[in-house]
């Protein structure tokens, strides 16, 4: 926000095609880049883009951020999560991973340590770490990492294409989908497709009585 804001007081660096004005050569460049018109493609795919900026985007968003680490034995496919990677083990490949129960709930855990922390977590309720600035205590170090930003405000996530910055990794991976133009949600009822659930939910209520 800082260096968007300089960019209208210190034009060091001026467009000659639209006259915006820029603080520092690297913002400049990744702007110019947008004025470049022609064929740029993908080097991970097979996609085609009319500007650099698109490409940039795409292999950021695709490729990149949103690369999926959870990889299956027997055929390769990757999933975003370790739950969904076994669903598609016993669904696709029919082999059963055998779990491990939890007495008190009869939840199935994949693990023993996935139960043993389940037990800490959900039944004994441990919350080791403790906020410095409220009374708020967590089970978790990441989880207490995440609460912190609400009194800190530190977003030490930052967009490589807009340079918008983020507090979450997660919310700069959904936000990375919007310069992909990642339209992942699509409506049953028509030919709309969202980038965000929110706005298809919002979609159906407004134009499917909430259907």
């Amino acid at each position: 926000m800082l260096l968007e804001h300089m960019n209208r007081h210190s034009k060091n660096y001026v467009c000659d095609i639209c006259g915006s004005g820029y603080v520092n050569r690297s913002t400049f460049n990744l702007h110019y880049q947008s004025h470049n018109r022609g064929s740029f493609a993908c080097k991970h795919c097979s996609k085609v883009f009319e500007t650099q900026m698109k490409k940039r985007s795409h292999e950021l968003a695709v490729h990149v951020h949103l690369q999926k680490k959870s990889k299956c034995g027997y055929c390769g496919e990757k999933f975003s999560t370790r739950r969904k990677k076994e669903k598609h083990i016993s669904s696709a490949h029919g082999v059963h991973i055998q779990g491990v129960k939890c007495q008190i709930c009869g939840k199935i855990c994949p693990t023993q340590s996935a139960l043993t922390i389940h037990t800490k977590r959900d039944h004994l309720q441990e919350r080791r770490f403790a906020c410095d600035s409220c009374d708020m205590r967590f089970f978790g170090s990441q989880e207490l990492k995440h609460h912190m930003l609400k009194h800190t405000g530190v977003r030490e996530f930052q967009c490589d294409v807009c340079k918008k910055s983020f507090g979450k990794k997660w919310t700069l991976r959904e936000h990375m989908r919007l310069h992909a133009d990642d339209r992942r949600y699509k409506c049953h009822y028509c030919a709309m497709s969202f980038i965000q659930r929110c706005s298809l939910v919002g979609h159906l209520k407004s134009k499917h009585n909430g259907i």
